[in-house]
């Protein structure tokens, strides 16, 4: 559950094993959406362990025992399901403030790396709409007058598909107006918003090589 282990019972459980991650047992919590997915388990471990958590079948009504496997599957079929259908990110845009925890520092070192002659370029996993309405947020409001964090980028990627991104060759369209609507494209201009494309494209825009890239993310 959500009790840390003592330096005792760490060892008592765990000393004697033998760690091969290559077994289904093991599970890297390494973005942030692993984290929450992690978290989540645990504070449900802890209420199956009291005794706390009733599940029933969805079919009969009956109570259902689980077993941590078990458990864990569903947590994770449960996220998942949430960020097909979009209902996480429906619920951060209807209330960012709840959600989202403000840093006004971040878009004022956006914009000196910007004064400084860098090229900054936004790619994100999350379509047009989410990302439009979440850089709103955090972006504008620390800005100075009459900039918005579309100033900032030199070029705008949303549904980039990352990390297929870096390695594989999409198609590229341009986000021509402010509902999402877009046009197929074959290379990319600075100023503008797109949809998938790859990392080659971004090279090709600014004249570089990926070496002399800073890639900063999750």
């Amino acid at each position: 559950g959500t009790r840390r282990l003592s330096h005792r019972e760490t060892h008592e459980v765990y000393g004697r094993q033998l760690v091969d991650l290559r077994e289904k047992r093991w599970l890297f919590l390494n973005t942030l959406f692993s984290v929450s997915e992690g978290c989540l388990y645990a504070q449900l471990v802890e209420k199956l362990d009291s005794g706390r958590l009733e599940v029933k079948d969805a079919r009969t009504g009956e109570p259902v025992q689980l077993n941590y496997e078990q458990l864990f599957n569903a947590v994770s079929k449960a996220l998942f399901k949430a960020h097909v259908e979009g209902r996480l990110k429906r619920d951060v845009m209807e209330d960012p403030e709840k959600y989202v925890e403000m840093d006004p520092n971040l878009p004022l070192t956006l914009l000196d790396q910007k004064h400084s002659g860098k090229k900054l370029a936004l790619i994100t996993n999350s379509d047009w709409e989410y990302t439009r309405v979440m850089m709103e947020q955090v972006m504008d409001r620390f800005l100075p007058v009459g900039m918005t964090w579309r100033d900032l980028f030199d070029v705008t990627i949303v549904s980039a598909r990352k990390p297929a991104f870096f390695s594989q060759s999409m198609p590229l369209y341009e986000i021509v107006t402010e509902d999402g609507m877009m046009r197929e494209k074959f290379r990319m201009k600075e100023g503008r918003i797109y949809s998938g494309g790859n990392a080659a494209m971004v090279e090709k825009l600014f004249g570089c090589e990926s070496d002399d890239v800073m890639y900063i993310g999750d």
